[in-house]
């Protein structure tokens, strides 16, 4: 068993979406009526873009903590944010975890269950050490024992773990029993959501969008908030989506921009993508072209084709970055090299030299290997 336990449903199949469909063909709708107030976007790296002198921060949304999504199972769990025992030595085995003192962090987690059998959040930081491997061999067995014992305690990261543990098993060949497990590990899910664990939530929803059905879609809308305000990430994007489209929910362009901006903000790289088409076609936010094209740079950076098929369209136009056909082609280089073909820019970049063309074939080799090599704006 693998020890990051990643959930079945896709989130963008689930939506019915295609990261930047609305822009696949240049589309999407201008802003109307009074004037919105201009989303701030977070701006790092120039990539053949000219730097603005009001670089503005992302003053309106709160930046996440990375420590307030304890997860047992793909991060390491937030000490403080776990409740422990009233006993001076209680905080321990936590402090021993984060510090990297993996046997130690589980000496002091078994002394803490020896004392108090009920101890939830111990448990849970067993099972997790034994996910891990953490200054053990990974033992799925015990982990999962651990997180059983936890989850009885309604230790809510237990609850979570132990639930997408049950979706990712596949052992079950029988339809009952197949639906018999999702059911208890929905009912897992909830249990966790409403023990406050925001993955939980966030999972849930993505569970019940794949549904499709308006209670479940309005049921998903309220989980997502709560995961959203949270600072995940994915709940954000989805939940952005959903706003837009109008569904589990009253469309809300402003509400979506909100969400999409914080969701790109906190590094996802769809909601940059589609915040960069916001941006460019004044939907839900002021229209901005040079801010647009500054996430647009961004999402190239790393390496999505969209993104970088409109920085190309945007590079040879000359709207909202200085026009640059050496440039452009080298994005639409590495846009086409992901199939993202355009007859547009291979018109509009027809009359480059040859020297030109090597140019751009030499700068898109260099901006593969930095995005290769994971060096990003």
């Amino acid at each position: 068993m693998s020890r990051q336990i990643s959930f079945a449903v896709t989130l963008l199949a689930a939506l019915g979406l295609t990261p930047g469909a609305a822009m696949a063909q240049g589309g999407g709708e201008k802003g109307s009526g009074g004037k919105k107030p201009a989303v701030s976007i977070p701006y790092s790296g120039g990539f053949g873009l000219s730097s603005p002198a009001d670089r503005s921060p992302l003053d309106s949304v709160p930046q996440p903590d990375p420590g307030t999504l304890p997860s047992p199972v793909n991060q390491p769990m937030n000490a403080a944010a776990i409740p422990t025992l009233p006993d001076y030595r209680a905080d321990y085995a936590f402090a021993d975890y984060q510090r990297g003192f993996y046997k130690a962090a589980l000496q002091g987690a078994l002394l803490r269950v020896g004392r108090n059998p009920q101890d939830g959040p111990a448990m849970t930081l067993l099972a997790e050490i034994y996910t891990r491997g953490l200054g053990v061999a990974p033992d799925p067995a015990k982990a999962r024992s651990w997180y059983e014992s936890a989850a009885a305690q309604k230790d809510a990261n237990a609850q979570f773990a132990l639930a997408m543990l049950m979706l990712a098993d596949n052992t079950a060949t029988v339809e009952p029993e197949k639906s018999r497990r999702h059911g208890e590990a929905l009912a897992l899910l909830q249990r966790a959501a409403d023990g406050g664990n925001p993955l939980a939530a966030y999972n849930l929803a993505v569970a019940l969008i794949g549904a499709r059905q308006q209670a479940d879609l309005v049921r998903a809308v309220e989980l997502l908030r709560r995961a959203a305000e949270s600072e995940v990430p994915d709940a954000q994007y989805a939940l952005a989506v959903l706003l837009r489209e109008g569904r589990g929910a009253a469309q809300d362009a402003a509400g979506a921009a909100h969400w999409m901006a914080r969701a790109a903000a906190n590094g996802n790289l769809d909601a940059q993508v589609e915040l960069a088409i916001m941006l460019f076609n004044g939907a839900g936010v002021e229209a901005s072209e040079e801010r647009a094209a500054r996430l647009f740079a961004i999402a190239a950076a790393r390496g999505n084709a969209i993104a970088q098929n409109r920085l190309a369209r945007i590079q040879a136009a000359g709207r909202g970055a200085p026009r640059d056909p050496v440039s452009a082609a080298a994005w639409h280089l590495m846009a086409s090299k992901q199939g993202r073909a355009d007859p547009w820019l291979d018109s509009a970049l027809k009359n480059l030299t040859t020297e030109e063309h090597g140019r751009a074939e030499a700068l898109a080799r260099e901006r593969t290997e930095d995005i290769n090599f994971g060096l990003e704006p």
